[in-house]
């Protein structure tokens, strides 16, 4: 069966991922998201699982910062027809300007993709090292510090990635937690029927043989309290992992005929550019690069 020829896939009816990928959203607590992120959301699959669960008058910013992942994601979540959803194209960095914005924050991050082996394996193994690894652990790191300071009090961050080893997994999570203390594991109950492995450390695993499924790491995090100290040593996100940066070929179109997102947000022109302002208690905190369905 190939997708392609279907007008139904083309017409936003369906869309097609493998079943690990889903298990971040059953993750999620949609009774307490309703400002979610989705850092790293190329191609889609994750954001429109996530559209179809938000409640009410939540929204979606879905983020990408690769041009040309940007544009599968665009075209994915456009034909997903859902208009609770901002397009962004912001390093992680920048999340540090909008602290406690988000309650729910979803970083499936770039990695070095053991668990593609299956269906990619001379594509993997192609670029597949150790140094690699420890550049993808040094990215993933970045991600996840940048994005602690805009988790809300209560908030949940999922954390996963499409390979197996513990240099991007549980020592990344663990190197976390040693840094901040107000984050911790959350405990989930995942039905054992599907066959995910979990670890002494909290991580959930695919595993071919055990679930028939591409291979996956996902892990489920809170923030307890306000950081202590929240400019601990931050990283500057770089591009290992994410290819060419090429301009996207959307452009942005006007945002005024969105009232469900009035409440969270506010669109502003600025000159050369047009922004995003994120709005936290009627105080303008700070632009971001954005592009709207």
């Amino acid at each position: 069966f190939d997708p392609k020829s279907d007008p139904g896939f083309h017409t936003g009816q369906y869309y097609l991922q493998d079943p690990a990928t889903m298990l971040d959203s059953k993750m999620i607590d949609f009774s307490r998201s309703k400002k979610v992120l989705d850092l790293c959301a190329a191609p889609g699959g994750k954001s429109s699982l996530i559209l179809d669960n938000l409640q009410g008058d939540g929204f979606l910013v879905a983020n990408e910062i690769d041009g040309t992942r940007f544009n599968k994601l665009y075209d994915n979540l456009t034909k997903w027809g859902d208009d609770r959803v901002l397009f962004s194209r912001t390093k992680s960095e920048y999340l540090n300007y909008i602290p406690e914005y988000f309650d729910t924050i979803i970083i499936d991050a770039p990695c070095s993709g053991e668990g593609m082996t299956r269906r990619y394996a001379s594509k993997v193994f192609e670029v597949y090292s150790e140094r690699k690894i420890e550049e993808f652990s040094h990215l993933q790191k970045s991600l996840l510090q940048n994005s602690i300071p805009a988790l809300t009090v209560g908030g949940q961050l999922v954390y996963c990635t499409c390979t197996f080893n513990r240099n991007e997994n549980e020592e990344v999570i663990s190197w976390l937690l040693d840094r901040y203390p107000e984050i911790k594991i959350e405990d989930v109950d995942i039905n054992p029927d599907w066959g995910f492995l979990k670890t002494k450390e909290g991580f959930f695993k695919s595993f071919f043989h055990k679930t028939n499924c591409e291979g996956f790491s996902v892990i489920k995090l809170t923030k307890t309290k306000p950081l202590s100290n929240p400019k601990i040593n931050l990283i500057k996100e770089n591009n290992i992992g994410y290819g060419g940066q090429k301009k996207p070929k959307h452009n942005i179109v006007k945002a005024d005929k969105y009232p469900n997102l009035k409440n969270f947000i506010k669109f502003e022109t600025v000159p050369k550019k047009t922004s995003l302002a994120l709005i936290k208690d009627d105080t303008k905190i700070q632009y971001l690069h954005y592009y709207i369905l």
